[in-house]
């Protein structure tokens, strides 16, 4: 529901940047949700980017430098579907502008989220365990998996 609403409002003109963790990061649970919540975004013209030097632990959502939702919630349906969570609204000038400051700054210190097949591959080969997830995501090393279709991922930010 929540990647529905995104894609429907990158598709009204909205600008939509993404600030995520690197999949290697994610729980091997997680990772087929967040990657592909990600590839879709990406794919419907979203910027994913992941922030360099500082682990990404964040929930906030800014819009056009006015409002904020700011809290423990994360965007995945598990947040609002199967846990607590809470968020806070606000409209406070003081408030939206510190926020503004600090997405701004992390912005500048991120690079661009690489969800190609290969990207993935060499993202997940950083992951601690001995099983890196690729087969969850159904890509292989080297080749085309047959069974999954073209994705075009044009590597434009």
């Amino acid at each position: 529901m929540i990647i529905e609403r995104l894609v429907k409002a990158v598709a009204r003109g909205v600008k939509l940047h993404i600030l995520a963790r690197p999949p290697h990061t994610l729980k091997k649970d997680k990772l087929v949700e967040g990657v592909g919540g990600l590839r879709i975004m990406h794919d419907v013209g979203a910027k994913v980017h992941t922030l360099k030097g500082l682990k990404l632990h964040a929930k906030m959502i800014l819009a056009d430098d006015a409002r904020a939702i700011v809290g423990s919630i994360n965007l995945s349906p598990g947040s609002f579907d199967g846990r607590r969570e809470l968020a806070i609204e606000t409209d406070a000038h003081h408030v939206v502008k510190r926020l503004a400051k600090a997405a701004q700054t992390d912005w500048e210190n991120s690079h661009k989220l690489d969800l190609t097949d290969e990207g993935l591959l060499k993202d997940l080969s950083k992951r601690e365990s001995t099983a890196g997830g690729a087969e969850l995501l159904v890509i292989k090393a080297g080749g085309k998996d047959k069974n999954k279709p073209d994705t075009k991922h044009d590597g434009t930010d």
